[in-house]
């Protein structure tokens, strides 16, 4: 049962079969231009397992030329013809199972950056038209964890490493998932039947008929369990995910701030300028002489220093930053 990865320079450039080895290998398939993705889906095996994250770039090729009234309905029709590709596969292979994730962000993109929010909205919505069981939907990594280069479009090292890692578990999860496509008519159909048969007809095959009838049963009582086992399962799950994910955010979060320092007592609000500039300067000179009384041989940069607190309580306190983590670490 092959594995596929569709995706964008985002994917490609953080996975690798060693760098994911509690999972199974899979294909990568770098997919940035729409015709081939179209060729991709079109040629997928009959049973296979697909994960795919690409459509942003999908949709900043599809309004990039256009005009700016014209954007959101480029971006739309870039989202229906994605999901058409998806649920096209789905029909041609129903023992395939697809996995789409959500659009990534793009900051590099002002209009795209500008309305983030309806993008994954628009998203939802187009996922939610369809209907087809083998496909499921992964939310994998948090708009604020999505961290990215100065370009705009590539995230870090590290966030495209917790991208691929979310991404990968949540389709597991999917893939182990049993679809049970029910056929709701058969119960009520076996029910009437049964029931608009005459009186000798039913005496004489009653007992078949009552035997069928607990037999739907119990398989529909069956599905019933093995369905609420399933969705607890997908809720466990998920919780370790986002418990993992906020983790990593909390993490990150903490690495941003190991270049700065928070001192109390040390300003005094009788002599700090209320001019901006002058206040800036004198905070940052504060810190300066700080440092300096700690480590006569300190020869760090403050890069700016801010004063908070209560000043009608003379309760002030100095956060700065330096120019290195190993700077603050001294202080």
């Amino acid at each position: 049962m092959s594995r596929i990865l569709v995706g964008s320079s985002n994917v490609k450039r953080f996975y690798s079969h060693s760098g994911f080895k509690s999972y199974q290998p899979y294909k990568m398939e770098l997919c940035t231009v729409f015709r081939m993705f179209e060729v991709t889906m079109e040629s997928i095996p009959a049973d296979a397992r697909i994960v795919v994250s690409v459509v942003e770039n999908f949709i900043e090729k599809e309004i990039y030329t256009a005009k700016d009234e014209e954007k959101l309905d480029r971006m739309k029709k870039a989202m229906s013809d994605f999901m058409g590709v998806i649920v096209k596969a789905a029909k041609k292979n129903v023992g395939a199972k697809l996995v789409v994730a959500y659009p990534l962000r793009r900051p590099a993109n002002k209009w795209m950056n500008d309305n983030e929010e309806m993008i994954k909205k628009e998203f939802e919505l187009v996922y939610n038209r369809q209907d087809q069981v083998n496909i499921s939907k992964a939310d994998c990594i948090l708009w604020s964890s999505q961290v990215f280069n100065n370009d705009g479009v590539h995230l870090t090292k590290e966030a495209g490493q917790s991208f691929v890692e979310n991404l990968l578990g949540m389709a597991e999860d999917n893939f182990e998932a049993e679809v049970i496509n029910v056929e709701d008519g058969d119960l009520a159909e076996k029910i009437v039947t049964f029931a608009s048969g005459s009186t000798e007809a039913r005496s004489e095959k009653g007992g078949v008929a009552i035997n069928e009838l607990k037999r739907s049963m119990l398989e529909m009582r069956q599905w019933r369990d093995n369905f609420a086992s399933d969705i607890n399962k997908r809720f466990r799950n998920d919780n370790v995910m986002f418990a993992r994910m906020r983790e990593e955010m909390d993490a990150e979060t903490n690495r941003k701030k190991e270049d700065r320092t928070l001192v109390a007592g040390c300003v005094d609000p009788t002599l700090m300028p209320k001019d901006g500039k002058e206040k800036n300067s004198f905070l940052k000179q504060l810190a300066t002489d700080f440092c300096k009384k700690l480590n006569p041989q300190f020869d760090g940069e403050v890069q700016f220093a801010s004063a908070s607190g209560r000043p009608d309580k003379g309760n002030l306190m100095l956060e700065f930053k330096l120019d290195s983590v190993e700077k603050a670490r001294e202080i």
